[in-house]
């Protein structure tokens, strides 16, 4: 890894430059062996949870100084055994204590205080990617978003948090004790997400799937809907291929219905299952975003769907006089009492693969790449948009 610099995000100025690099974009991308390099940590975390969970034995991670991969292959080690790990407050912890506490050297490694690209190691960048893939073959495993991890990695380089900014602990307690001018200075952390979002924007960080699976009274009205199946399709070949492929996630005990937990997650490393993170090395790039398509379109209607679940959820608890105020999902519909819409959101983002970092749209690049309003996903969806206005009877 060290001497190692990899560039996977390019600026070009115009239409044709994009073309000539696209011609030899896929061999480009090779030659990184920013893909392998994945693999290879994925595998390596691999063998140390099979000898954990398996073998029942311990592992011990040994390097020079021990603060390098070993942060690395421990965190994913702990994400792909631990589902607390998985969730954002989770990660977030995992993070703090396997790379901050722990010393990993960002000062050095990311350059941000002294510029030295001998210096620099995007293996921070790695490890992100490296969750990335797993939430692509786990896509219901994980509390939070590729958006989350994308802006995870942005909040790294900006260097103005205090999270980020040190070699170890002891530099950041000299670091403050010795400046004269920053003794008082308290930099802010970067889990503090307030600092740069509001709630409405935080809610991109949620995953939708996650809150299907992980909802105790959502994930019931599933298991009912799946136990409904088995019982009115059992003659029909075709459906009962769907019900059981439904089936795969639960099993049957007692006559009752309880969600399997998935203990450990183990991913596929081979190149083709292998991808590369477009939201976070090509959003900048016009030419290569799908308009109206893409991970995002697939984020937003599952963000719909699980929304019309909870709405129908409240309707059939509304009618047993058991709920009367609709929950609220934290998802980037949700329109909770307490949560105020923001029409002017959905009405000035345009969708492409790169939502919600997609460039300001002008009239021109709007016309160009026939950009269509994420309002319209509202227009089109089977829900009412104004929930709580809906008459009950």
């Amino acid at each position: 890894m060290y001497g190692v610099h990899v560039q996977l995000s390019y600026i070009l100025d115009s239409q044709k430059d994009f073309i000539v690099q696209d011609i030899t974009w896929m061999s480009s991308l090779g030659n990184t062996k920013w893909l392998s390099l994945v693999a290879q940590c994925l595998d390596a975390a691999i063998e140390v949870v099979n000898t954990i969970d398996k073998d029942r034995k311990t592992v011990v991670l040994r390097e020079e100084d021990s603060r390098i991969f070993a942060c690395l292959i421990s965190s994913l080690s702990q994400i792909m055994m631990d589902s607390n790990f998985r969730s954002r407050a989770g990660f977030q912890s995992l993070i703090q204590r396997e790379w901050v506490m722990m010393g990993y050297p960002f000062q050095k490694h990311l350059g941000l205080v002294a510029k030295n690209v001998e210096n620099e190691v995007p293996l921070f960048l790695l490890f992100l990617d490296c969750v990335w893939q797993l939430i692509q073959q786990f896509p219901s495993e994980f509390g939070f978003s590729e958006t989350y991890l994308t802006t995870l990695w942005d909040s790294v380089q900006m260097g103005i948090f205090d999270t980020f900014l040190f070699d170890s602990c002891y530099q950041r307690k000299r670091f403050f004790a010795d400046g004269k001018c920053l003794r008082k200075c308290l930099l802010p952390s970067v889990w503090n997400w307030n600092f740069q979002f509001s709630q409405e924007e935080q809610h991109f960080f949620n995953n939708p799937l996650y809150l299907m699976k992980h909802n105790l009274q959502l994930n019931q009205g599933i298991l009912d809907a799946v136990k409904e199946c088995r019982q009115s399709f059992i003659n029909l070949s075709l459906n009962e291929l769907y019900v059981k492929k439904l089936g795969n996630l639960y099993e049957e005990e007692n006559g009752k219905y309880s969600n399997t937990k998935l203990q450990c997650l183990i991913p596929i490393t081979r190149a083709p299952v292998i991808k590369l993170w477009s939201q976070c090395y090509l959003r900048w790039q016009t030419p290569c975003q799908i308009v109206g398509g893409g991970n995002p379109s697939q984020y937003l209607q599952q963000c719909l769907l699980v929304e019309e679940v909870i709405h129908l959820e409240h309707k059939l608890q509304s009618l047993k006089q058991k709920q009367q105020v609709r929950p609220r999902s934290d998802l980037i519909f949700s329109l909770a009492v307490d949560t105020p819409t923001d029409q002017a959101l959905l009405n000035s983002t345009y969708l492409t693969s790169s939502f919600p970092f997609t460039p300001g749209v002008t009239h021109k690049t709007q016309q160009q790449m026939m950009n269509m309003p994420i309002s319209v996903y509202l227009q089109n969806s089977a829900i009412g948009y104004d929930y709580d206005n809906e008459d009950d009877d």
